[in-house]
């Protein structure tokens, strides 16, 4: 066979090898970027999750921050402490604050000390700050 060009002859397994190549190297793109594209949306769904979350926080806390200083403030008017009449001011100040949900526990400064105690101070105990 003189003028024919000579093509190796690939073996039939080499074929289907690469025909299943042929098939799967798109399908493996696909499901790669399917799943890029879900972290992605799960993240988003995350992030978008926690701004609600923090969100809703400082709107509670702007409210606690609230009810707080305006007791402050009314307390602060008081003519009792004025006269330095720390007695009633107290009547006065436990009165105002019966009706504040109560307190939660005493934060903790980085001495392990409790930051402030002003019931100690009414009581003729030690009044404590950081």
């Amino acid at each position: 066979m003189v003028g024919v060009d000579y093509l190796p002859l690939m073996r039939l397994q080499t074929y289907l090898g690469a025909l299943v190549l042929a098939a799967l190297v798109p399908l493996l793109v696909f499901a790669a970027i399917i799943v890029r594209q879900d972290v992605l949306e799960r993240q988003e769904i995350l992030e978008r999750g926690m701004q609600d979350t923090a969100h809703a926080l400082s709107l509670a806390i702007d409210g606690e921050v609230r009810s707080s200083l305006a007791v402050l403030e009314t307390l602060a008017g008081s003519s009792f402490l004025d006269h330095g009449d720390l007695k009633s001011f107290h009547e006065v100040g436990t009165r105002a604050v019966s009706d504040m949900p109560p307190p939660k526990p005493a934060q903790r400064c980085t001495r392990g000390r409790r930051c402030a105690n002003w019931q100690g101070a009414m009581d003729g105990g030690p009044s404590m700050m950081c």
